[in-house]
């Protein structure tokens, strides 16, 4: 496919590394490295570190790139397409196209694109390759050092060893505790549940002494997930959540806590989430927890076309 003169296609070999630093020529250089080693625990994913690198070269010069980079669970987050000047009309949205093309047909199930709220010039290229707009995110953290965290105060509420429940089992537990959620409910069934488990698995340096079930007196009810960035000294609540009829009852706030002492006995610097703007009992209960903003996010995202 053309732009103006431009031809725009995947990467060979050859073009990785050109392509990589321009459309990666506004991340930090010292992020860069650490972000493409990242790709080598991807094994097993339908999509290739550089199978949806896509530039545009005129008469042998690259003009643009685009990324579709690969994520765990079969699905991939887009690096905007960057252009040098001469680039031509229409040279973003063709690159964008092209890189949809190649997670189509690698089998990706799910492509996201995150913009800052004020940056909607995006907007319409992604809309025409298919994106919809799906959510805005807070991210928040909480500090160890901040406060102390509160005793569990919740009967009968235990915190079992995820690798206690076959994965089945754990897998239709996540599944319950997504009916009615407030948390980008429009993502309900765009992938398997064994796709999304994967996924948790391979976010951070997963490690399955911080992923637990919670229990109820002798019922499951829902799920605390943690995972840990060594690099950066962090954790992370990856997913907590509660089948509906355990909402409501104070197992949520007493499920932060759970991931607040985790977070304190790993030494990590702070504990990190994101909750869906439209959550308002989530985000009220964060900030309960001494939570606090720190960035905000629009995420767009696009489901393989059947």
């Amino acid at each position: 496919m053309a732009s103006q003169g431009c031809d725009v296609g995947a990467c060979g070999e050859a073009d990785w590394q050109p392509a990589l630093e321009l459309v990666l020529r506004d991340l930090p250089a010292a992020q860069r490295g650490p972000l493409i080693d990242s790709l080598a625990k991807l094994r097993g994913e339908p999509l290739g570190p550089f199978d949806a690198l896509v530039a545009a070269k005129l008469r042998g010069r690259m003009m643009g790139a685009v990324w579709a980079q690969p994520q765990p669970g079969r699905t991939a987050a887009v690096w905007l397409p960057q252009l040098r000047p001469g680039a031509g009309s229409g040279a973003a949205e063709q690159l964008l196209a092209a890189a949809m093309r190649c997670v189509d047909a690698r089998g990706v199930q799910l492509t996201q694109c995150l913009l800052e709220p004020a940056d909607d010039a995006h907007t319409p290229m992604l809309c025409a390759c298919g994106f919809n707009h799906l959510a805005e995110l807070h991210y928040l953290a909480w500090q160890p050092q901040d406060q102390p965290v509160a005793a569990n105060g919740a009967t009968g509420v235990a915190f079992v060893p995820a690798g206690q429940v076959n994965r089945p089992a754990l897998e239709r537990l996540i599944a319950a505790t997504y009916q009615d959620t407030l948390d980008c409910p429009e993502l309900n069934g765009v992938r398997a549940m064994a796709d999304v488990v994967s996924g948790y698995t391979l976010t951070g340096d997963h490690d399955p002494d911080l992923w637990f079930v919670i229990r109820r007196g002798s019922v499951d009810v829902g799920v605390v997930l943690l995972t840990e960035h060594l690099a950066s000294k962090q954790a992370e609540l990856l997913y907590m959540g509660l089948v509906p009829a355990a909402r409501g009852d104070g197992i949520g706030r007493v499920a932060v806590r759970h991931a607040q002492r985790l977070t304190r006995e790993r030494r990590a610097e702070r504990l990190v989430l994101a909750v869906d703007t439209r959550n308002g009992p989530a985000r009220a209960a964060y900030a309960n927890a001494g939570f606090f903003p720190w960035a905000t996010r629009v995420v767009y995202t696009r489901p393989r076309p059947t």
